[in-house]
């Protein structure tokens, strides 16, 4: 009975074996810090050192901004894989943060978890990226006042040769503006609440600046009925 025990954990031992995969690449990717808008490539690798064929069944990612691909999905011993993984980081700003994830067939082999970082960052920032102001009751006399600041983190002049909005409610001034290279310049939000409900407002500031001639800045506002005294 001992023996046949024995025998059993050595074969179990034996077919765990048989299914080993080794990277040949880091599970955690660190990019850098690259220009907002960049897409990056890099290459996961990994080799099938077990004594049997490795299926992968699905490479799942955490989001649609990171693609990856394959031509192959079956390994035999000793082959080595390699799946093309593509982050688009329009968009993102700061540290961020995607997983590819490996599935296979074998049930020896858990999924497998690739972490890649990378802090994008913009030359030509908007702080803060959108204005959102509660419990605003209605009052056409009143007239309130927020401000955003823009940043030029470039090596040449900023021209805002513009800015407009969408509803009356909501101005802008100064309407142009030159930022120097590593400057900003604050802009005054004046809002007046004329009618109730929810609004979403938006303001746009055209620029000379080739990769974002235009800066779209938010604004949500719940203008209410001012209650009874």
């Amino acid at each position: 009975m001992k023996k046949f025990i024995l025998f059993g954990l050595i074969a179990m031992t034996m077919a765990v074996q048989a299914q080993e995969i080794r990277f040949l690449s880091p599970k955690l990717v660190d990019l850098g810090r690259v220009l907002e808008g960049a897409v990056l490539s890099h290459t996961i690798q990994f080799v099938n050192s077990g004594e049997e064929t490795v299926h992968l069944r699905q490479v799942g990612t955490t989001c649609g901004c990171t693609a990856a691909q394959t031509t192959r999905k079956d390994f035999a011993p000793g082959d080595t894989a390699s799946i093309d993984v593509s982050i688009n980081t329009r968009g993102f700003f700061g540290l961020m943060r995607k997983t590819v994830t490996l599935y296979f067939k074998e049930k020896e082999i858990k999924p497998q978890k690739i972490v890649f970082q990378v802090h994008p960052y913009t030359e030509v920032a908007v702080n803060p990226r959108y204005l959102y102001l509660q419990r605003i009751h209605l009052n056409p006399d009143t007239l309130i006042t927020q401000t955003v600041k823009v940043s030029n983190q470039s090596k040449r002049s900023l021209h805002i040769k513009s800015v407009e909005t969408d509803n009356p409610m909501v101005q802008v001034s100064p309407q142009k503006a030159t930022i120097t290279a590593d400057k900003e310049q604050t802009f005054k939000i004046s809002i007046r609440p004329e009618t109730t409900g929810y609004k979403h407002i938006r303001i746009w500031m055209h620029t000379d600046y080739a990769s974002k001639p235009k800066l779209e800045i938010p604004v949500f506002l719940h203008v209410r009925t001012r209650p009874a005294e």
